[in-house]
């Protein structure tokens, strides 16, 4: 039987989440460090600096 109050969890924080956990930081001038999967980044590089310029 599936979980799903977990699994919804989960899919929130991919989906909505995270991203506005970045606006607040922006909102603040926040900085952090995020361990991201290096084959999603590699697979797309120039979207990850569009929606990461700050990233390095």
């Amino acid at each position: 039987m599936p979980d799903i109050p977990n699994w919804a969890w989960h899919e929130y924080g991919d989906r909505v989440g995270f991203w506005r956990i970045l606006d607040v930081m922006d909102d603040h001038r926040l900085s952090a460090n995020f361990a991201v999967n290096g084959c999603a980044i590699a697979e797309s590089p120039a979207e990850t600096l569009t929606r990461f310029p700050g990233m390095h």
